[in-house]
């Protein structure tokens, strides 16, 4: 078993003795003659658990409660935000060429082939590409709905895609 395995694996189990703890000490009544015997085996498995935590490399003294951010590994968060930041610019770019609500599922559909096509026969920056314009694509269903379903959907009873 890997190290970083390892370490989440006793991260884990700490976890799970300390909610046992929690449970515990939430069930049974505490008097004065048990609480410290009570306390004693909370702060045991608190302690435990900080220790599985700062061995999987997620505690950091200092600050508040000791953890550290969660962070994003292969990419890294700067990749996320480089994606969203050109879906956000295409989308503001798309509202701006073809104004309006029509047809916006169709034209979604039509991003998603794209993408697979891409996916399938194409240099990653198409494919890139293509995954932004179908994220474009379905922003645009959820932020701007599709007029073109309006009528279909309230025949079935379903609300607006977009509250007017």
């Amino acid at each position: 078993m890997s190290d970083k395995l390892m370490a989440q694996t006793s991260e884990f189990a700490a976890a799970e003795h300390l909610a046992a703890q929690l449970r515990r000490c939430g069930m049974t009544a505490v008097v004065d003659d048990d609480y410290p015997r009570v306390r004693a085996a909370y702060e045991g498995a608190l302690a435990s658990f900080l220790t599985a935590l700062a061995n999987n490399g997620r505690f950091e003294p200092g600050n508040r409660y000791g953890l550290k951010p969660s962070t994003v590994e292969a990419g890294g968060d700067a990749a996320v935000d480089a994606f969203l930041a050109e879906v956000r610019a295409e989308l503001i770019r798309a509202r701006a060429k073809f104004p309006g609500d029509r047809i916006m599922t169709i034209a979604l559909a039509e991003e998603f082939g794209e993408l697979a096509k891409a996916i399938l026969d194409e240099p990653t920056a198409n494919v890139r590409k293509e995954a932004v314009q179908t994220a474009v694509m379905a922003a645009r269903v959820v932020l701007d709905g599709d007029g073109s379903v309006t009528e279909w959907r309230a025949a079935r009873g379903l609300d607006p895609l977009v509250t007017p």
